[in-house]
């Protein structure tokens, strides 16, 4: 933990803005790749669904895997393979030449994401003072926030401007630029004692990993992001379709609401 009650430390700092360019790699691809199928292999409305459906059932799978207590042990692991598995899948969507294969890679994605997203939250807490959990929590999903508000943005306009390859590759170096950052990171976040690992297990085996508590909140989740998905998959298609310009100021000021 680190000293005194100080929230920006250094290594807060550092799993902030890694959690800040994890997301906008994300939804620079997530936001853009419908619109590459449609206008380089003239897919159908339903393979461009696939893309946000196959990418969120992998990241949830992946999720459950890597957020089992007995995996928060190897918390700095998991996290450097979901970073290498977001890597490779986000360069092999330029060097994919089928739909099949852009779909797979979305999936493998998904899989890379949803380790990532899931040990970096967990590293956070680590890092923060017991009684500002609340308001450092705030800022680190703040970070989520701002990458919805500039990632597809900036992707249409490299999108529109010069090419997917452009897109890609930024990404990627985006994506890359993470890597040094948790080399630093991982020495002071990647602590969790053995006893508290014991507890949760034997809380969780408890619980049998499901509360009833949680299907209320669960079921609300679930409709309100099926409604947002199916705008992220559909809504710069329709912008296209409709002749409308500035189609990237709709995640602008959805982030600014959040």
């Amino acid at each position: 933990m680190p000293n005194g009650e100080k929230l920006w430390t250094k290594g807060f700092t550092i799993v902030t803005i890694s959690c800040f360019l994890l997301f906008f790699n994300m939804q620079m691809i997530l936001v853009t790749t419908p619109a590459y199928l449609r206008e380089n292999f003239h897919s159908h409305d339903t393979t461009i669904g696939l893309v946000t459906s196959l990418f969120a059932f992998s990241a949830i799978l992946a999720r459950m895997y890597t957020g089992r207590p007995s995996q928060m042990h190897k918390i700095g692991k998991l996290l450097l393979i979901g970073l290498i598995i977001a890597l490779i899948a986000t360069v092999g969507i330029y060097w994919s030449t089928v739909v099949v294969a852009i779909l797979a890679m979305r999936m493998l994605y998904g899989i890379g994401f949803g380790m990532a997203s899931t040990a970096l939250p967990t590293m956070a807490t680590n890092l923060i003072p017991p009684n500002r959990m609340g308001e450092g929590m705030g800022y680190f999903g703040f970070s989520n926030t701002l990458a919805l508000m500039f990632g597809p943005m900036f992707a249409l306009f490299l999108f529109n401007t010069y090419s997917m390859g452009t897109l890609v590759l930024v990404a990627t170096i985006i994506l890359i630029i993470v890597f040094p950052l948790m080399y630093t990171l991982l020495p002071s976040s990647n602590r969790i004692e053995k006893t508290e690992i014991e507890e949760t297990n034997l809380s969780v085996k408890r619980n049998r990993f499901f509360s009833r508590k949680l299907l209320a909140p669960t079921i609300l989740n679930v409709l309100m992001y099926s409604t947002y998905s199916g705008l992220i998959s559909f809504i710069v298609l329709f912008g296209h379709e409709q002749n409308l310009k500035g189609v990237s100021s709709f995640f602008l000021f959805s982030s600014i609401a959040v």
